[in-house]
This record gives C-alpha cells, structure tokens and sequence, in this order.
C-alpha cells in the first residue's frame, strides 16, 4: 500500500562515479518504522537506475507504483523538478493517490510550494516538516484508515490537524501548519531497512546508520541548525 521513493542525484554514471555512493537513510529509516509497525512498504530508489533513459525511468517508475496508493518522496532543492515529474506520474496512473513529500527543501518552503501547488496541479497532498518519523507513522495509519473504512472528510481533517509536524491546504483551500514534532529519540530508531533496496541495482559501496544529527556549529550556509535544534549523538552500542 506504502511506496517511498528516493530520487537521482546524479545526472549520469560518469558523474556518479565522482562521489561517494551511499543510501538514502532517512527513506530507509522511514521504511524501518513501517516495518516495526507491520505496515507493508516498498522502496523505490531511482539512484539505483541512474543508467537509464528518461523514457526507461518514466517507463519504472509506471510500473513500480501499479500496486500502491500511499506515496512518500524525499527531496533536495536541486531535485524539486524531479519530485514533481514524480508526482505527475503517480497522480496521472493511480486514482485517489496520497503525494507525502519530506526533506530539507519541502521543510523549508513549505507554504510556497503547498500554495503554488493548490493553484496549478493538485500533486501534493502533505509536507512532513523536519524529522518526519513520528509524524510520517502517524499519517500513514490515519490514511490507511481512511481508505480502509471511509472516514468522513471533516473527521479526516480534525484528526490530521493533530499529527505534529505535518503541513497540507485543508478542504477549504487553507493552509494549516500544525504543532512542531517532537524531537526524535534517535536511540530509538530501528536500524535502516536496506533490504528493500533492488538487489539487482545494489551498487552502493558502504552500509551506514545515523550516529548523529545536528551539528554544533553554526555554518550560515548549512541547513542543518535548521532543520535539528542541536546535537545529539547516538550510542556506538
């Protein structure tokens, strides 16, 4: 029911081999907490398939969303544009879809891109705002609700205004931008689900988990102090 989808980064393989290859915790990490829940959830890495035309990727990209109705993206600033030709995609193939993007990027600017969106195509339905484990668990067992045992709208909406952390325009063409999450425990996160990568696309070259977030300096041209209020550090144990 749940697909999460990591965009590319690289433009080609020439300019991938250039960088250092590793997954995309935070899907992962996401994917993980589905898990522990015992909420089914695939992961879509088009990372992985960087060799591909464009015409092959649309082409996946049809074909690997057929059996899902919940739709988590990650974005950068620089993969915005690819979020939205995601976005397209899925909106255009599955009926009563659900567009979550998270990320630093949709963080950010979220009211501008809720608003923009509202005016032109309808593509995002939610923006997890920062640390999305909470509040992405907690959106995706209301949404499964919903489709499940047709909630009413107005009580659909009275319980998505009580996830922390979750931006979206209500039924009334509204912006609503609820309480701040709570900061997340990151002792308490289950290990990346790396299993859900393609193995057939596997190449990256190391396995990481998250040892820290934040960071204590204050680099003004850094998000990080932004999006994680301050340091923390996990146990090596």
């Amino acid at each position: 029911m749940i697909q999460l989808i990591n965009l590319r980064t690289s433009k080609n393989i020439e300019t991938q081999k250039n960088y250092f290859r590793e997954p995309n915790l935070g899907i992962l990490y996401l994917a993980a907490i589905l898990e522990q829940n015992d909420i089914p959830v695939d992961v879509l890495d088009l990372e992985q398939y960087v060799e591909f035309t464009k015409i092959e990727r649309k082409a996946l990209i049809k074909e690997r969303i057929k059996s899902y109705q919940i739709f988590g993206i990650t974005s950068l600033t620089n993969t915005y544009h690819i979020a939205l030709e995601t976005a397209r995609i899925i909106k255009n193939h599955i009926k009563n879809s659900y567009i979550i993007l998270g990320g630093p990027h949709v963080t950010f600017m979220y009211q501008e891109i809720l608003e923009n969106d509202k005016k032109t195509e309808n593509l995002i339905d939610f923006v997890c705002i920062g640390e999305a484990e909470r509040s992405f668990l907690n959106l995706v067992k209301l949404l499964i609700s919903k489709i499940q045992f047709n909630i009413e709208s107005e009580i659909f909406e009275t319980r998505l205004k009580n996830i922390e952390g979750l931006a979206f325009i209500d039924s009334r063409g509204n912006l609503n931008l609820n309480q701040s999450v709570k900061e997340i425990e990151i002792e308490s996160l289950p290990l990346p689900a790396r299993h859900l990568l393609s193995p057939e696309y596997h190449y990256y070259t190391v396995a990481t988990v998250i040892a820290n977030r934040g960071c204590p300096n204050q680099c003004s041209f850094c998000s990080r102090q932004k999006l994680f209020k301050k340091t923390k550090i996990r146990s090596v144990e």
